[in-house]
């Protein structure tokens, strides 16, 4: 938000009143906000690392007491010349700053080199037309990476954005990435560049709606393309994959192999940072590019680096620097749910009615009573209300199971979004059924002595009663377990409940081990629990 004009020049008004009792005093007034977020100065503006700015002269002029302006001086000499990082020389009967060699600009007010620069949460400084700027961690930003800014989850390219990625230390030899990607127009543009010392170099664009892979590693220019061209204002998977000594791109499911001359140099310089949607010096690197060539702009729904899906997310922890980060959502309203339905968000920014029993259909505008709700294994689940509240030190469930499969997830809660945190869960694993909890710091594991059969029905009881747990599955015999830690109550926020599945499986427990949705019928369905408070 812009500071209002009086509030600028408050400070400089009290300053001005002060210099008139003291006329030989030097003092620079600090306004708010950076120079790039608008200024006053009216020769040259510097930023202060607290977040504000100060405004200084050019050699042969001095600050007035507005703390603005400027006026010749009227010295022959250095008298009152300010260099920032320099010393003032005469040249030509005119002060000149002369700057350490780590500055340049006319009163040295520029940094040349990193180690000057203090970037601050863990961000990085880059140097771009030889002057250092940071670039910050995911979840920060400021001109120091002072400032923390939304989490990122489906980062979105808005042209001039960019993500600087971990290295692939073993890309000399195999590595993996799939990108899921939308752009907002068909446009000419980057998708992802990496470059070494020594100018070599990996591009990934994208021209004339095909994928073009562009590599040099010192032995000249190799250059191949998808077969298949980009489906507009749609969702495009590109797979990339070196697996010695073959190399193949694919988009769309649509895989074509490559030969290519020197196998073993392809990607070599993935093992130096990489970069998603554009560069940071991108004047420094064009002549590589196409003409007409572009940022980036549109959404990134997944990454797979390796074939471990990439998170985006500050919490995370992942190292990960960006410079235009934004989300990319439609949002809710986009979506009119009927009867009650209840809009969630899904990856990317595709959002879905969660409807009431006995309600269907895209936006819940279709009704059939519910009996015994089935599941297709699909997209089917169910969210049960308000059954739970935080710190329970016991959790009881029953419910009849009817499976027609050997593999999915039954019931779901978890406390967390980035993949720790106390959850429970029933599970269909190879048949068994498998009850888990984790209380904070590590998780039971309890699993039926036998499979149940399928198309059978069987009554189910898990209980958590601290860090103990137990299994009965009808017909078989009891089973205990016990969570680890010295931890005893559970705590899972209210409407987190899942029967069938869980619409967001990035988000739950890395603990688990079943990420497929279930098929059969469930009826019968309680849960209890004890506290000091009320439960529902």
């Amino acid at each position: 938000m812009a500071v209002p004009l009086y509030g600028r020049f408050l400070f400089a008004f009290i300053l001005e009143i002060i210099l008139q009792e003291s006329a030989s005093v030097t003092i620079n007034a600090v306004f708010e906000g950076t120079c790039l977020s608008g200024h006053l100065c009216r020769q040259e503006c510097v930023d202060s690392k607290d977040g504000g700015h100060i405004c200084m002269c050019r050699p042969g002029f001095k600050i007035n007491k507005d703390g603005i302006s400027c006026s010749n001086l009227t010295t022959s000499n250095c008298e009152g010349v300010e260099c920032y990082n320099g010393t003032c020389k005469m040249v030509d009967s005119k002060p000149t700053c002369y700057c350490t060699r780590r500055y340049y600009g006319n009163v040295c007010q520029h940094a040349r080199v990193c180690d000057v620069l203090d970037c601050k949460n863990n961000g990085t400084c880059v140097l771009v037309k030889s002057r250092a700027k940071c670039l910050c961690r995911l979840g920060f930003e400021g001109k120091f990476c002072e400032k923390v800014s939304m989490d990122i989850k489906y980062p979105r390219f808005v042209g001039s954005s960019y993500y600087m990625m971990p290295t692939l230390p073993n890309a000399d030899r195999n590595f993996t990435i799939k990108l899921v990607f939308r752009q907002d127009d068909p446009k000419n543009e980057l998708l992802l560049f990496s470059q070494n010392e020594n100018k070599e170099y990996f591009l990934v664009y994208i021209y004339n709606g095909i994928v073009i892979v562009r590599y040099d590693s010192g032995r000249g220019v190799e250059e191949m393309s998808t077969s298949n061209s980009l489906l507009d204002n749609q969702w495009n998977a590109l797979l990339i994959k070196k697996d010695f000594p073959d190399f193949m791109i694919e988009l769309n499911n649509e895989e074509k192999n490559i030969d290519v001359s020197y196998i073993n140099d392809i990607g070599n310089t993935l093992q130096s940072s990489f970069f998603l949607g554009g560069f940071y010096d991108f004047d420094a690197v064009q002549d590589l590019f196409q003409n007409g060539m572009e940022f980036l702009n549109g959404c990134i729904k997944e990454l797979y680096i390796d074939y471990q899906l990439f998170d985006f997310r500050r919490d995370a922890g992942q190292k990960v620097y960006a410079r235009g980060s934004s989300n990319c959502r439609l949002g809710c309203r986009s979506k009119d749910c009927l009867n009650g339905g209840e809009c969630i968000e899904a990856p990317g920014d595709y959002n879905v009615c969660l409807c009431p029993p006995g309600y269907n259909e895209e936006k819940c505008q279709s009704y059939s009573p519910v009996r015994v709700p089935h599941f297709s294994g699909v997209s089917s689940y169910m969210k049960l209300s308000s059954v739970y509240k935080s710190g329970s030190n016991r959790t009881d469930i029953q419910l009849m199971v009817r499976a027609a499969s050997r593999i999915g997830t039954i019931l779901y809660a978890g406390n967390s979004e980035i993949g720790d945190g106390d959850f429970i869960s029933l599970e269909l694993k190879e048949g068994h059924i498998v009850f888990k909890f984790d209380l904070g710091s590590g998780a039971a594991v309890i699993r039926s002595p036998d499979p149940v059969s399928a198309n059978k029905w069987y009554l189910i009881r898990a209980s958590q009663i601290g860090s103990m747990g137990t299994l009965k599955v009808a017909g078989q015999t009891l089973v205990t377990g016990q969570a680890k830690g010295s931890y005893f109550i559970l705590n899972l926020p209210a409407n987190s409940f899942y029967l069938g599945a869980q619409l967001h499986y990035d988000r739950t427990s890395t603990q688990r081990d079943v990420w497929g949705s279930f098929i059969g019928c469930l009826e019968k369905v309680s849960t209890s629990c004890k506290k000091s408070q009320k439960c529902n």
